[in-house]
């Protein structure tokens, strides 16, 4: 397992760490990678989707109790994530105590943690063995919010993934993800991820 950090035009390897998991392949790789994600506007969705097909992974979208649309909700969103307040969640039905790596994807609000994804965060992420980051953000703050979901995790990510608008427009990140699919698979010792450059 490698520690991947994905941001644009940087994919560094650090050094290997955390051997429990070698000398051993799972012959399924879905009950071992699991990827839970809050998206908004559906541009976080999209790169789930992605990232779950090249490492087949279970997936777990976050649903909340209370609608967010329209001018007022986008503000409120901005609010709860400066303030860092708690945003209500649906029961989620995947125990993350169950996989080996839990990804866990974010859009980035007003430079910080989305507020669906913190309450996640607050009450799953420390019964997780491995985990890795990734988000979407129009502007700035994802390291930021990086180091906020390792602090809650109690735990470095493996990996991470930062994905901007522009590039969800050029397709600029598929190279990235793939590398970020793969080191969850390497984390989680399952057989290699699919090759997203062939298919891109």
């Amino acid at each position: 397992m490698m520690r991947v950090n994905m941001t644009a035009g940087r994919a560094t390897n650090l050094r290997c760490v955390n051997d429990r998991l070698r000398g051993r392949r799972h012959s399924s790789p879905m009950d071992h990678i699991l990827l839970t994600y809050y998206s908004r506007t559906g541009n976080t969705e999209r790169v789930a989707e992605e990232i779950a097909t090249a490492c087949h992974a279970t997936v777990e979208k976050l649903q909340e109790t209370r609608r967010r649309s329209g001018f007022l909700a986008y503000l409120r969103s901005g609010r709860e994530a400066w303030k860092k307040i708690a945003a209500p969640i649906q029961p989620t039905k995947e125990d993350p105590t169950h996989f080996d790596v839990v990804a866990l994807g974010t859009p980035v609000w007003a430079g910080h943690l989305a507020s669906p994804m913190r309450t996640y965060v607050e009450a799953h992420a420390r019964k997780s063995r491995q985990v890795a980051f990734f988000c979407t953000q129009g502007g700035a703050g994802a390291d930021k919010v990086f180091r906020d979901m390792a602090a809650l995790c109690g735990t470095e990510p493996v990996a991470t993934l930062v994905v901007t608008e522009k590039e969800l427009k050029t397709g600029a990140y598929r190279d990235r993800l793939a590398l970020f699919a793969k080191a969850l698979s390497d984390a989680a010792n399952v057989e290699e991820p699919a090759d997203l450059l062939r298919s891109a």
